[in-house]
């Protein structure tokens, strides 16, 4: 039996001896990795919106279709962030304190906070203090704060949580960056067609993004050994749950944003609808994909768990 990772597994409950603990994320690998996203991302956007600032319409809504991206990424960021500094308190806390929800809550606010400082003043050096960008980088800095609540969820939850969501918005990636061939498997010659193969890959790239995910969760919660099945399930839920929260801080606190785009043309209010739905779908499919798969993981790891050895099935066959 391998032992257990000290900064995401200190509350997890004792591994049954049919199950032996492996190794799951670490609190530190997967903070650097938040962070890593959440620079990654914001360079993107800042990138993509200098080349249009010739054309400002154009940067308008290029700025206004990277705002979802960048909030997610301060979202997960933050539970990150929340995941390291509870995890490293409880390095020198009390034992009795180290289960605190409280303290965790506490903790992780304050690790919050500081990231979504930075990541407003970041927003404000890259775009300026304009009114539409006031309200972008205040949105961004949100984001980080609630993904710091997270903080409270038993830390080896809270780290099988991110692993999946990480897992999704990498596959996420790799599908964009494929969506040209993707769409060419499915793709007829008319416009029509081009434009329902085009949907039929976003359905499957949600549907694959949410399977990966819940599979991850469930791979990485198991790693610290046995837990009830509900937080198998809200491991496997926590990738759609934060593109859900992100649409929702996405719509409130990029609305100046994106009615100023739809104030454009029709054809940039249809598209910023279009997008805006776009994401809520497959929020919803990864939400729904990667609960599913971590709840059929559980189910069959149950059945396995009660189905009798060889040895104990020749001794009741011979009684």
């Amino acid at each position: 039996m391998t032992e257990t990772v000290a900064d995401t597994a200190d509350d997890a409950a004792p591994a049954s001896p049919s199950a032996p603990v492996t190794r799951g994320p670490r609190a530190g690998l997967l903070f650097a990795l938040g962070l890593i996203w959440l620079a990654a991302t914001a360079w993107a956007a800042h990138f993509e919106i200098g080349l249009d600032e010739q054309t400002p319409s154009v940067a308008l809504s290029t700025a206004a279709n990277a705002l979802a991206a960048v909030v997610a990424a301060s979202l997960v960021a933050g539970a990150a962030a929340g995941l390291f500094a509870t995890s490293l308190v409880a390095r020198r806390a009390a034992p009795a304190a180290e289960g605190s929800p409280v303290r965790r809550l506490v903790v992780g606010l304050a690790s919050g906070l500081v990231l979504g400082a930075a990541s407003a003043g970041l927003v404000f050096a890259g775009l300026g203090t304009t009114g539409e960008v006031t309200r972008v980088a205040v949105t961004v800095g949100i984001g980080a704060v609630l993904g710091s609540v997270t903080a409270t969820l038993p830390r080896s939850v809270l780290a099988a949580g991110l692993a999946g969501t990480f897992g999704a918005l990498v596959l996420s990636v790799a599908f964009g960056l494929l969506q040209p061939r993707l769409v060419d498997l499915f793709r007829a010659s008319d416009t029509a067609g081009q434009a329902g193969a085009t949907l039929t890959v976003a359905y499957v790239q949600a549907l694959v993004c949410g399977a990966l995910a819940g599979v991850l969760a469930f791979w990485s919660l198991r790693g610290h050994g046995s837990r009830a099945w509900p937080w198998y399930l809200l491991a496997g839920l926590t990738p759609g749950l934060a593109l859900l929260v992100t649409e929702v801080l996405t719509r409130v606190g990029g609305a100046p944003l994106l009615d100023l785009v739809r104030s454009l043309s029709d054809a940039d209010a249809a598209a910023i609808d279009v997008i805006n739905f776009g994401r809520l779908r497959s929020g919803l499919l990864i939400l729904f994909a990667g609960a599913l798969t971590a709840m059929i993981a559980v189910g069959r790891t149950l059945r396995a768990a009660a189905r009798p050895a060889p040895d104990d099935a020749d001794a009741d066959a011979a009684s």
